[in-house]
């Protein structure tokens, strides 16, 4: 945060505001394998078919059939600036009131991608031993808003100390974006590579972008408690809270209602149902956060 006061009263000022969380990256993954003897666990990812209307599973691995290993990757960032004018409202002793009010920009994106390496085994069976398959499925969502934002900031100063609450809240519009891919490899051994769209819970009747906007909320509590160590040079630690509503996360876009008609493994055609099916879910969330530093003031 980097402040001005226009006038040496300072009674009228501008702030200019960042944050940034996250890993844009790689915020979470998980891995595991099997190697398909009689003694290795089964790997299975659940689906509920709606052609035979019941719940299913897409083996990864079964001992003396399937050997693979399933990988899933998380990814989520959140971006936010503000330009705030602030006016003094009241002042006395040791205290002052002010009254913020501007522009906000936020930016909240998730990604979540699962990868699955099926090897087949079974010396008998549909498919021939060594078959390769390659499964993946991705989903990735991206929130931006824009709005005006007012509040209330207050300070009270206590000889060396002082505490800082600024509490307000942004209106303004969520522009929601959504995109799903999926894709499936099977490689057959001595013949060319089959690469097929759709996944699993990525299949042609979701893939694709999606977007839609809404009216969002954002409101924001800060805490801070300074010390002074000189002049104008002291050390801070606070508490942070942020509300935003009218999110799209990545989990709740997935419709595990598969017809398995489309599977690339069943030849793709669709027949039936079309499921899955884009969801566009909304949903809020809290952030919060505790804050050390230190201030200059002149």
């Amino acid at each position: 945060t980097v402040g001005y006061w226009f006038v040496d009263c300072r009674c009228h000022g501008i702030d200019v505001t960042w944050f940034s969380l996250g890993d844009g990256s790689n915020s979470g993954n998980y891995y595991i394998q099997s190697v398909g003897d009689p003694l290795s666990p089964i790997l299975a990812r659940p689906f509920y078919d709606v052609v035979g209307q019941n719940q299913s599973s897409l083996l990864a691995a079964f001992p003396n059939e399937i050997e693979g290993d399933i990988q899933v990757t998380t990814s989520s960032e959140m971006h936010s600036a503000a330009v705030q004018l602030r006016r003094n409202l009241n002042r006395g002793c040791g205290s002052r009131i002010d009254l913020v009010g501007g522009y906000r920009f936020l930016r909240y994106r998730e990604g979540l991608t699962i990868r699955e390496h099926l090897n087949s085994t079974a010396v008998t069976g549909a498919v021939a031993v060594g078959t390769i398959i390659d499964v993946y499925d991705s989903f990735a969502t991206e929130n931006n808003f824009h709005g005006g934002e007012i509040g209330i900031s207050t300070q009270i100063d206590r000889e060396c100390w002082s505490l800082d609450l600024l509490a307000k809240v942004a209106l303004g519009d969520m522009r929601q974006e959504v995109r799903i891919d999926g894709s499936t490899e099977i490689v057959v051994p001595s013949q060319t590579p089959l690469l097929s769209s759709g996944g699993l819970l990525a299949l042609p009747t979701n893939i694709g972008a999606y977007s839609q906007h809404d009216f969002a909320v954002i409101p924001e509590l800060n805490v801070n408690l300074h010390y002074a160590l000189a002049e104008h040079i002291g050390i801070t630690a606070g508490y942070s809270v942020l509300w935003v509503t009218e999110l799209v996360r990545t989990g709740d876009q997935i419709d595990s209602q598969i017809n398995t008609t489309q599977l690339p493994a069943n030849g793709g055609t669709l027949t039936g149902a079309a499921r899955p099916a884009p969801v566009l879910t909304n949903t809020s969330m809290w952030t919060q956060g505790l804050t050390l530093g230190v201030t200059w003031k002149y």
